[in-house]
């Protein structure tokens, strides 16, 4: 997958190619589910837990990752200027964000918000 803006002139990909986007990691008693729709410059990612176990299932800071390899790369200045960004992560459940700025401060760059968070319990 790739991430490049339509009025980008440099055309940067903000995604790194030696990773997967979005890819969930997590213990075996979770499925998971990715999908991604894009229209034009937006792009909605959606991934859905299941519960495979009849028990609840909680977890620690660490038993959950999802990877979004963006471009925070330090390679030469000629590189990193316009085709890099620095990455600034907040964590905080549902009003969690990702802020990525180009390396050399010209716009445009990349903004992810987490949009919604449901929590579904099966009920006895």
């Amino acid at each position: 997958m790739e991430i490049v803006f339509s009025n980008d002139k440099y055309k940067m990909n903000w995604l790194r190619d030696d990773f997967e986007y979005a890819q969930v990691l997590c213990g075996k008693e979770l499925d998971c589910e990715v999908s991604s729709e894009r229209d034009a410059d937006l792009i909605k990612t959606r991934i859905m837990f299941t519960n495979r176990t009849e028990k609840p299932i909680f977890t620690s800071i660490d038993s959950i990752g999802i990877r979004f390899p963006l471009n925070d790369k330090y390679e030469g200045s000629d590189v990193c200027i316009t085709n890099r960004c620095h990455t600034h992560i907040f964590c905080g459940g549902d009003v969690s964000y990702v802020m990525a700025l180009r390396m050399g401060g010209e716009a445009p760059h990349l903004g992810m918000v987490v949009t919604e968070v449901f929590y579904i319990r099966k009920l006895r």
